[in-house]
This record gives structure tokens, C-alpha cells and sequence, in this order.
């Protein structure tokens, strides 16, 4: 279990998810090879190339935009989990990421899907929270995720493309059929720029990704990380910002005393 003793829920997660924000747009998706300075400027350099009678002397480049993330962000609110993780730090770190990212859709899941994005940029916590109760999303319930996964692929293929973050939230405790949560999971592998599993479990430095759930997910991620405190996402950050593979919850600043 947590140790919610020592977990600090009273920081601001913003400037975390800026920093994670800041490490994926200046680093470039598992399919793009060294990561670049930044994108040629094709058309400024054939502007520039008029005063030389048509050479370019230079390639200038596009510096990445900080805010330049296409996301999809997949919830888990079942029992099991909200159990573990509060439900204030979990709406705020959402609406942060739908405020600092380009383009974000974030759906809620137990046994159903249902999504909450337009209700996530609503003026106040609390009156997002009031339109979830609106859109009948449930806390609390049982899971299952492969069903949620499979969902979103079905019914809402656009959210996810080759340069979407996927950020699945989750302990990983299915309660349906795995098979269609490695579907779906693969699904995502195959289209995503990233897959990062965030598990609220995984806060424990006990913590070890046995459950069946979990144990079909970790082939197809890009890395699994704790999710309980700002200071989890601020160890996601620094993790992607060093462009050093694997990352994940094994190295973890709790568990290597780095």
C-alpha cells in the first residue's frame, strides 16, 4: 500500500506537468531516431534563398513549441484505485495537463467509458467536478480496462495518432478480459508517439507489476511510473528530459536514491 503518511498532496502539480510538458515537445517520438535541435524551416529558407539567387547557404530550423503535446489521457476511477489516489490532486493534474497541452482528450473509465474533456477546461475544480456528476461519469466502481481501451479505439480513433502522448492511469487490477486489454494496449503501441502507464501503486518502493493486468500492459509501454504526488510526475520529467532508455519506475529518485 501508499504510505499516504508521506506523500505530499499539498503542492501544486502545474509546475510538474510544465515540466513534462517542456521534456515530451523537446523530445521526439520512439519511431524519429536522435532526437533533432528542432524541424528544417523549409519555407523561411527558400524566402532567404531569393537574396542568393536561388542557393540556400543555410537550413534554418523551427525550435519545438513547450506546448507543442497532443495527448490522450485514459482514467481509471474504479474503487480500487481512487482508494489510493486522491481525487483533488487527480482533477487538478488533469486540468493542468488540458490547460499546458496542445491538444488533449481525457476519458474516465471503470466498466464504462465516458468522456470528460470539455468538462476539464470548465472555470473551477469544483465545477468540474459538478460536470462530471452531469455527464454521469461513476467513481468508484469496478474496472475494466481492456473494455475502456478498446472503446476509445472503436469510437474515438482520431484522439490517438503518431504524435499523441497516451498517459493511461491505472493500478492495473483488470477485472475483465485480458486479452482485449493486450489488444487494445498493442493498439496503442502501434499508433502512439509515447505509451506512459501512471499507477498510483507503484508509489510503494515495494511495489512489483505482477498482477495479470499489468504484467500484459508492460510489453507494449514506453515506461510505467508511480502516480500518487506532484513529485511522481516531477520524476516523469526528469526521467524523459535525460534521453536515456528504459525509464520507468524502477528508477525512480525513491528507489535509487539519486
Amino acid at each position: 500500500r501508499v504510505d499516504h503518511e508521506t506523500t505530499d498532496l499539498a503542492a501544486d502539480p502545474t509546475p510538474a506537468v510544465r515540466a513534462l510538458t517542456d521534456a515530451l515537445a523537446s523530445r521526439p517520438g520512439r519511431r524519429q531516431g536522435p532526437a533533432p535541435r528542432g524541424r528544417p524551416a523549409v519555407r523561411r529558407a527558400m524566402r532567404e534563398s531569393h537574396a542568393t539567387g536561388g542557393i540556400m547557404m543555410d537550413l534554418p530550423e523551427r525550435a519545438p513549441r513547450p506546448d507543442a503535446v497532443r495527448g490522450l489521457v485514459l482514467v481509471d476511477v474504479s474503487r480500487s484505485v481512487l482508494d489510493t489516489l486522491d481525487r483533488e490532486f487527480l482533477v487538478h493534474v488533469l486540468r493542468a495537463l488540458t490547460e499546458e497541452w496542445r491538444d488533449t482528450r481525457t476519458f474516465l473509465f471503470d466498466t464504462d467509458v465516458t468522456e470528460v474533456t470539455a468538462a476539464l477546461r470548465a472555470d473551477s475544480p469544483e465545477t468540474t467536478l459538478r460536470e462530471f456528476d452531469r455527464l454521469e461519469a461513476a467513481w468508484g466502481g469496478g474496472t475494466r480496462i481492456g473494455h475502456a481501451l478498446t472503446t476509445v479505439r472503436d469510437r474515438a480513433r482520431t484522439a490517438v495518432d503518431r504524435d499523441t502522448v497516451v498517459l493511461v492511469v491505472s493500478d492495473g487490477l483488470e477485472t475483465g478480459k485480458v486479452s482485449r486489454l493486450e489488444d487494445g494496449i498493442a493498439w496503442l503501441d502501434r499508433r502512439a508517439r509515447w505509451v506512459f502507464w501512471l499507477n498510483p501503486l507503484a508509489a510503494s518502493t515495494a511495489y512489483e507489476p505482477t498482477c495479470r493486468g499489468m504484467a500484459a500492459a508492460l510489453p507494449h509501454l514506453d515506461g510505467l511510473f508511480a502516480f500518487a504526488e506532484p513529485a511522481d510526475l516531477a520524476d516523469l520529467a526528469r526521467q524523459v528530459s535525460r534521453r536515456r532508455r528504459p525509464v520507468g519506475y524502477e528508477h525512480d529518485w525513491r528507489r535509487t536514491d539519486r
